[in-house]
């Protein structure tokens, strides 16, 4: 009888992995240390390097900062799903822990650093676990600026606009029900602006930025409200 040990595989590997900016290395949760920690390993083949060593602690996602020198990550304690951010130098060396206080704290859906690599952008419900803020952390000098969101539904950040002006998030009540949101990053902690809804529809998720930064793209329901389609939304 074939023994049950052979089924169980060498590793898992986490949800998400990202590739750095020039695509030779590639970075990703996995637990063949026992525990999900980060490891990263070039794309063209090569041995891979674990970044972490944690025990009690699961990394989820995990992001290359443009320049390759840093990644940063969340993780959560013993199952509790309540994530912190981290970052890490890419060639090794101790996390460094980037958010605090209780609650749910994850990185911006598409790009969590700006194109600069200067800020890092994260959601986090610690101050009201019924609003999700945007908090922008300044790499250089780990200043903090919160956003913050609207009570009584989710929301998270997706990436900053070229110019370093907007921070585009998505705010949704329901699945059918998500409208683009702004944070203007010239008014510090200024509430989170919604910007659509005035186009018939309940359905608009916010996409990339354009190249220019004047507009960005959204998946939005079309007029027959049967399908979804892509949009462009100008300044």
């Amino acid at each position: 009888m074939t023994d049950y040990r052979e089924y169980i595989p060498d590793q898992r590997l986490g949800g998400t992995l990202s590739l750095s900016a020039n695509g030779a290395m590639v970075a990703y949760a996995s637990d063949a240390s026992g525990q999900f920690n980060l490891w990263v390993k070039p794309t063209g083949g090569g041995p891979a390097r674990r970044l972490t060593s944690f025990t009690d602690q699961a990394v989820r996602e995990v992001a290359w900062a443009p320049d390759g020198s840093l990644l940063a990550f969340t993780a959560d304690t013993c199952g509790d799903e309540e994530t912190q951010v981290y970052l890490i130098p890419s060639a090794g060396g101790a996390p460094q822990l980037v958010s605090s206080g209780a609650g749910q704290h994850y990185l911006a859906e598409k790009s969590p650093f700006d194109a600069t690599g200067r800020y890092l952008m994260y959601s986090a419900n610690d101050r009201d676990n019924a609003a999700v803020d945007l908090i922008v952390h300044e790499l250089v000098t780990g200043t903090q600026t919160r956003f913050p969101g609207t009570p009584g539904g989710g929301g998270a950040p997706i990436a900053m606009s070229p110019d370093q002006r907007y921070v585009l998030t998505i705010a949704y009540g329901a699945n059918t029900d998500c409208q683009a949101c702004l944070a203007d990053l010239s008014r510090p902690g200024s509430a989170l602006e919604r910007i659509t809804g005035q186009p018939p529809g309940d359905y608009f998720y916010p996409n990339s930025w354009t190249a220019t930064g004047t507009g960005f793209y959204v998946l939005a329901i079309d007029p027959d409200g049967d399908h979804i389609g892509l949009s462009l939304f100008s300044l």
